[in-house]
């Protein structure tokens, strides 16, 4: 894939009882404060299991759970400033949806406020140090034992204010080594292992070579206690101004709130800067959460770039041991290009945003499996499953993200999208892989061959389709081979355009293969995505892929030494 989204959990595998046959129920609420405003973030978890979900910017969630969790238990509500509460499932009506209210903390003691305003008022090194404290006991304060993850992946983008793509996936991660050591990038440490996929098309342009199919990577380096790539508390720590900004309160625990930014930006021409605040227990100086905003701006004679990176990251305790819950990185970038008048001459926004919770973590014995981030192919290989999702629990869209998906899917569903994806993403190899072409190109070996894929909607201009004189000469002496694919739906219009287009060319070969291609938005993937022309030598394998249009003068020296060649 070229170029999006929240959390699931597989409850046959996460859950201890869960099984495939057993009844769900779905719980749907909304934390708010008591003035109404909604509570993003917050920590909802079925008490005595690591199974749970979290709120949205909004504050909405909701929760999987099956049916014999239904009496008898109770969910616990945490959230950063917040007292805790704890919910009977005695008491909720799922066919209802919850408005529960989280007081703030009322539990600060007020020589600890005094004490802390001191602090940072006094000395910025004592805010310094209790960062250093921080980082200094992760080992001990972090999970060191090889664990599985269930998390659901939630990641969509833009290009210049228009939707180009979303993908959403339960995705299992497996931890072999825990936390205690710094890696470079998560491979070093994770496996990763999709277990299932819903996506849009992929309409990217501007980053579609350099945007992995799906981000895992990418987000997870982020975790600023597990990993030296771009680890500023890490490279930049000298370079930081820390200071104690505030205290609050997590389950009942007293949390200290230290802010940062960096003391040099750099100079005008290149400039990275960035600053954010984290929370930090005051009893174990875990962290709780860390949140990192980044700038780097590059300008030169030919060029602008601007990357702002929003980062967060929300650590979970678990039996005395606190792991990454979730992840959450916002991209705004762009690029403008000026011209040796230093006009405008071009450029591209891309905005893109990814996120990874975790449902569920589950400590195993062994080696679980192996995989890094899931490739393109890998996406192709895994059949669309509707009744996962019925089963799973994931993040709460928010009305922009519904949005989104509404805007993606308009034209035709997400579920008729992914269904075609797998045929579609393949592009060429959609067309190569279909037994008729097989057989044709058997046939066809001993002589160079240049086969094009055509459509009545479809680019190339079909004047790029008439062969060059050279082309046609080598044709009519028996040198080399020409197939125009015909990819419509229907054979009268094949046969009405091949004429009309003047396709049928003498010696040019003719097959039509029905992809069932009758949708617009289809259409528009399948023009973004698929190489229209193939070289095969004389040997019938793919000399070259996307070669040049028939009418394009650069082809000649290229037949001409397939014509040669052996």
């Amino acid at each position: 894939m070229r170029g999006v989204i929240a959390v699931l959990l597989l409850l046959s595998s996460a859950v201890p009882g869960f099984t495939q046959e057993s009844k769900t129920f779905t719980i749907h609420g909304q934390l708010v404060t008591p003035q109404g405003q909604p509570i993003p973030y917050a920590h909802i978890a079925l008490l005595g299991f690591a199974y749970g979900t979290s709120t949205n910017l909004t504050g909405e969630f909701e929760l999987k759970l099956n049916v014999k969790y239904g009496k008898g238990f109770e969910l616990k509500i945490s959230s950063i400033g917040y007292q805790s509460r704890s919910i009977s499932t005695d008491e909720i009506n799922p066919s209802q949806k919850l408005t529960i209210t989280l007081l703030p903390s009322s539990t600060q003691l007020e020589n600890v406020i005094i004490g802390a305003r001191r602090y940072a008022k006094k000395d910025h090194r004592q805010a310094a140090r209790l960062v250093a404290k921080a980082l200094r006991r992760v080992p001990a304060n972090y999970i060191r034992n090889p664990n599985l993850l269930n998390t659901f992946y939630r990641h969509y983008c833009t290009e210049d204010s228009q939707y180009v793509r979303l993908v959403e996936a339960a995705i299992d991660v497996f931890d072999k080594k825990g936390y205690g050591e710094y890696h470079k990038i998560p491979e070093e440490r994770l496996a990763f292992r999709v277990n299932q996929l819903r996506r849009s098309f992929d309409f990217t342009e501007s980053t579609k070579l350099t945007h992995p199919p799906v981000s895992l990577n990418y987000l997870i380096i982020n975790d600023l206690t597990s990993y030296t790539y771009n680890n500023y508390l890490r490279s930049e720590f000298n370079n930081i101004e820390f200071f104690l900004s505030d205290t609050t309160e997590l389950d009942g625990e007293t949390v200290y709130e230290v802010g940062f930014t960096r003391k040099e930006e750099g100079s005008a021409a290149k400039r990275l800067s960035f600053d954010g605040r984290m929370f930090i227990d005051a009893r174990s100086f875990a962290f709780h959460r860390i949140e990192l905003s980044e700038e780097k701006l590059e300008i030169n004679n030919r060029d602008t770039t601007r990357q702002l990176l929003t980062k967060r990251i929300f650590y979970r305790k678990l039996d005395d041991r606190y792991y990454a819950e979730r992840l959450i990185t916002d991209l705004e970038a762009y690029q403008r290009q000026y011209d040796s008048l230093f006009n405008a001459s071009g450029g591209w926004d891309h905005t893109s945003h990814i996120e990874l919770m975790v449902n569920n973590i589950q400590d195993v014995n062994s080696e679980m499996f192996q995989g890094g981030e899931p490739t393109a192919q890998d996406l192709r290989d895994i059949d669309y499953d509707s009744t996962f999702w019925e089963d799973y629990t994931v993040l709460k869209a928010t009305p922009v993200e519904k949005k989104i998906i509404n805007d993606l899917s308009k034209d035709l569903s997400l579920r008729k999208q992914f269904e075609s994806y797998n045929t579609l993403d393949r592009g060429g190899i959609s067309i190569t892989a279909n037994q008729q072409y097989v057989d044709l190109i058997k046939a066809l070996e001993g002589k160079p061959l240049y086969v094009v894929a055509w459509a009545k909607w479809g680019y190339p201009n079909f004047y790029e389709l008439q062969p060059m004189n050279y082309i046609r000469r080598m044709l009519r002496k028996g040198k080399m081979h020409l197939v125009f694919v015909g990819i419509e739906e229907s054979a009268t219009d094949w046969e009405y355009f091949k004429h009309a287009y003047g396709l049928d060319i003498r010696f040019a070969k003719h097959l039509r293969l029905d992809l069932g291609m009758n949708n617009k938005t289809v259409r528009k993937f399948f023009n973004n995505s698929m190489p229209y022309s193939l070289i095969y030598n004389k040997q019938g394998k793919v000399q070259m892929d996307a070669p040049p249009l028939l009418n394009d003068e650069k082809l000649k020296p290229i037949f001409k030494e397939l014509i040669k060649g052996n």
